[in-house]
């Protein structure tokens, strides 16, 4: 099934947790089989990141600003193909555009779950100190995780990322010289079934998206949020 975009840019996309007001067509948009990583990568830049990017326009007022149309193009996450290409699809790579064509504000690192386990997200977050040859065989993957975020962030000069799995995440960030990073602990975005009834305790609090907007509000300095590892 091909997913359906929204009729305009500036539409909020998620989805309610109840569903008794959507009728068919609605339903069917927001339904698909997942079993690529470019699924998942479609199911984020179309909803889930579009949604958080326009309630970061509505919040800062962009459409009031001479220069709206600018800095409402900067504030859309966009795939990259090119960042670090790889064979397989193993994984893909979302951006937000830097205020320069050569950079990016933050990158997104989008690994599909049946490549990337809990153990291994875990691990990866409580990786310590990466040292020089931690990449000769055997490389750990999440060593090899760190190697990849750090050479594409060093060369997008982006201090700003976050690993997904659509169901999992970890926002993080490196210092100005790109020798110390933060990271944070795993974030679950629960996905329930369409038809599931959900009760809002079930929900985490602040949800997934709340705290997506919070570090791409980080990443552009908007709001005057500023936070990066020492």
């Amino acid at each position: 099934m091909q997913l359906d975009e929204t009729l305009y840019p500036g539409d909020l996309t998620l989805p309610s947790v109840d569903f008794e007001g959507y009728d068919e067509k609605e339903l069917k948009m927001y339904i698909q089989d997942v079993s690529s990583v470019t699924d998942i990568t479609n199911l984020l830049t179309r909803f889930v990141l579009r949604t958080i990017a326009n309630c970061l326009h509505i919040l800062h007022d962009v459409q009031e600003r001479d220069d709206a149309e600018t800095v409402r193009e900067l504030l859309q996450f966009r795939r990259s193909c090119t960042m670090c290409p790889v064979k397989d699809d193993i994984f893909d790579v979302v951006f937000l555009p830097g205020s320069h064509p050569d950079r990016a504000s933050m990158i997104i690192l989008v690994i599909p779950p049946w490549a990337l386990n809990i153990k291994d997200f875990l691990s990866f977050i409580n990786t310590g100190t990466v040292f020089p040859g931690s990449l000769d065989e055997p490389a750990s993957a999440s060593t090899v995780m760190w190697a990849l975020l750090w050479d594409m962030c060093s060369k997008q000069k982006c201090q700003y990322f976050a690993v997904t799995t659509y169901g999992y995440w970890a926002l993080g960030n490196f210092n100005h010289d790109m020798e110390t990073a933060y990271i944070s602990n795993l974030f679950r975005a629960p996905v329930f079934a369409h038809d599931a009834q959900v009760e809002p305790d079930w929900l985490p609090c602040p949800g997934l998206p709340e705290i997506l907007l919070f570090w791409m509000a980080a990443c552009v300095r908007a709001g005057g949020i500023l936070w990066t590892p020492v």
